[in-house]
């Protein structure tokens, strides 16, 4: 942090700060543990960030908050340089019963809902523009709001003759690999894989960097079985509240592709066996 950004950070606490150190784990935003007299808080820097980037952020931890059902960071201030944050101490090392709990919470959080699937402002996915415009249709939704914009930038990035040949397969079958969606517009965490979940230093679950909407539930739960997984227990948790419905398995395949497109997009050609698989498996069904 420059010593200008030090002091227009200072002077946004309107209290000296005392010391800083840097946070790593996020591979786009530069982070920092503040510390004053009166408070410890974790600050991102706007720094390296599209425009609208901090205030999406705030705005999704806040609508998680509204639910009450899985804690999250208080926002405490925005401004266009700073995203001011509380700051959590965390364990490395869950307790027995983390994993059942964040299942539960998790499942709670997908029971607060409305009926427009969407939300009224666009944010983002990672670094990609992700847009929310409402829509009574789910399945209309996803494939105008989340798959196709994906794709569309997939091919602009020179994703292979291979993977289009499989996507107009898709094209063909869609809507049928949604069949049996949920209809409930849930409040969705919209990013959530391990990496976003933290432990407290009380046990406790808490979420972070979420790209919410509302939507399918399901949609949030097929991203947790990818990037490596959450254990055994949260599903069982999870299923006890939510129990899982006829169809899931593909259904997941569609969500998934989503999010695998967009690490195409955001990492390059890592991801496109990824991406061919699950539209192979989407499309053999």
């Amino acid at each position: 942090m420059t010593v200008e950004f030090r002091e227009s950070l200072q002077a946004v606490l309107d209290q000296p700060i005392l010391d800083m150190l840097p946070v790593s784990g996020g591979c786009i935003s530069e982070a920092w543990q503040v510390k004053t007299a009166e408070e410890t808080v974790f600050v991102k820097l706007s720094t390296g960030l599209l425009p609208g980037m901090l205030a999406a952020e705030a705005e999704g931890l806040n609508e998680l908050a509204k639910s009450g059902a899985i804690r999250v960071p208080e926002v405490i201030r925005l401004t266009e340089d700073f995203l001011v944050l509380e700051f959590i101490p965390t364990a490395i090392n869950p307790p027995t019963d983390f994993w059942p709990k964040l299942g539960q919470q998790l499942a709670n959080l997908h029971a607060y809902s409305r009926k427009i699937h969407g939300f009224h402002q666009d944010n983002f996915i990672g670094r990609s523009p992700q847009k929310n415009h409402c829509n009574g249709n789910w399945k209309e939704f996803f494939w105008q709001r989340r798959l196709l914009p994906q794709w569309e930038m997939a091919v602009q990035r020179g994703i292979p003759k291979t993977t289009k040949r499989l996507w107009h397969k898709l094209e063909i079958l869609w809507p049928a690999p949604l069949e049996g969606s949920s209809t409930q517009a849930s409040l969705l965490h919209g990013d959530l894989w391990s990496g976003n979940v933290l432990v407290s230093n009380s046990g406790e679950p808490v979420v972070i960097d979420p790209a919410i909407y509302y939507g399918d539930p399901e949609a949030d739960l097929s991203l947790t079985y990818i990037f490596g997984g959450f254990p055994t227990p949260f599903y069982h948790a999870y299923h006890e509240i939510r129990p899982k419905s006829e169809g899931f398995a593909r259904r997941q395949k569609v969500y998934q592709l989503y999010h695998l497109l967009n690490h195409f997009n955001l990492f390059g050609n890592s991801y496109t066996q990824s991406v061919e698989s699950c539209l192979g498996e989407i499309t053999r069904q």
